[in-house]
């Protein structure tokens, strides 16, 4: 049975799995936007770098998110439940 513990961990683990697949989903098409490749209209170095910059943002981000929850669990874990250092 699931408690309310587990259902948080699984998501904030899927929310950081989903923000990476969104990322990787970004860089697909930064590959996709160079000049030479002629799939996209707006194909240019300058749409490669921008799709390059907000994958790297939403990543830091991401990373950033899952860390600092992360973080929370290990001083809850450190300093317990009733507040006594373990």
């Amino acid at each position: 049975m699931k408690t309310n513990k587990n259902i948080v961990q699984d998501v904030l683990f899927f929310g950081c799995m989903g923000a990476i697949l969104f990322v990787a989903i970004i860089d697909l098409f930064h590959l996709l936007a160079f000049k030479g490749m002629n799939l996209f209209p707006f194909a240019s170095t300058n749409a490669a770098s921008q799709l390059w910059l907000v994958a790297r943002f939403l990543q830091t981000i991401a990373i950033l998110f899952w860390s600092l929850s992360l973080q929370k669990k290990i001083a809850r874990a450190i300093i317990g439940h009733n507040g006594t250092f373990t």
